[in-house]
């Protein structure tokens, strides 16, 4: 743990797992895990590592994959003859957009999951149509349209004041963010210093965002509450173009995820930039 680092956002490992975790309760078990050849994809493959043993089975393929040139001539077959159900893909934005349409071509229909670094629209646009159907983002964040949530209410507000229609995961991001250093600031009090808003920070306990907590503690700067995963039936037209991102207040009906219904999944915490006190 860094001293001066409060994160306010679930690890990448965390991410991994709850991914893992999720994909089980749906009773898919036949699960590859494709990760990129860098720290990155090395911290996600732990973390997948840990959903696994809690959940009791192996991958059926772990797979490295080159950071910048993945050849997925190597990858997708190794991933079709083990008859994957599905593939927890730990990569860039690029490398799995172009990863899932490799697979579509080859005529698998194993879902694909990857990690809240996709949350973008770049990540959208670059996997439009049938091809994205059925792939999951995992989010550590509700859904930003969620109203479900005091938080995305208040900053939809705020942005919808400077003229912002639509709010992004890494608006919302930030927002946390925010809201964590100026209660941080209020605690320290009229004339704060670095030691008063580190001593301040610490001192936080289920600090409520709006309907989402924060806490840290001195030997604790992870910042983010218990994880939890729901699915609801997609109803907006980002997610029926195979954008899935956590909503757990979302209306619906709850449903497995399926390539003709896909779903949001999974909420797990809390995700924002570490606020990084220099």
């Amino acid at each position: 743990m860094q001293k001066n680092i409060f994160n306010v956002r679930a690890t990448y490992q965390r991410e991994a797992e709850k991914a893992i975790s999720h994909l089980h309760t749906q009773g898919i078990t036949r699960i590859a895990v494709v990760h990129a050849d860098d720290s990155f994809g090395a911290d996600g493959l732990a973390g997948a590592a840990k959903g696994f043993t809690k959940a009791g089975f192996a991958p059926v393929a772990t797979i490295k994959a080159d950071r910048s040139k993945p050849d997925f001539g190597q990858i997708i077959p190794a991933i079709v003859q083990k008859e994957a159900q599905a593939v927890l893909w730990i990569a860039s934005g690029n490398s799995v957009a172009d990863g899932v349409k490799a697979l579509r071509t080859a005529k698998s229909a194993a879902q694909v999951v990857t990690l809240s670094n996709n949350a973008s629209s770049g990540f959208i646009i670059k996997s439009p149509g049938d091809q994205a159907r059925g792939v999951v983002v995992t989010q550590v964040f509700p859904y930003e349209r969620s109203y479900a949530y005091g938080f995305v209410k208040e900053a939809m507000a705020l942005a919808g004041k400077k003229g912002v229609e639509d709010l992004s995961p890494a608006m919302l991001e930030g927002f946390a963010a925010a809201k964590v250093l100026v209660e941080g600031l209020r605690r320290a009090g009229p004339n704060p210093t670095r030691a008063k808003l580190q001593a301040a920070l610490e001192g936080i306990r289920n600090f409520d965002l709006g309907g989402l907590e924060v806490s840290f503690a001195a030997d604790d700067h992870t910042g983010r509450t218990s994880p939890t995963c729901r699915s609801s039936r997609a109803t907006d037209a980002s997610a029926a173009d195979g954008y899935l991102a956590a909503d757990a207040g979302a209306a619906g009906s709850a449903g497995a995820c399926t390539a003709s219904a896909p779903c949001f999944s999974p909420d797990m915490s809390i995700l924002s930039p570490p606020l990084a006190m220099t």
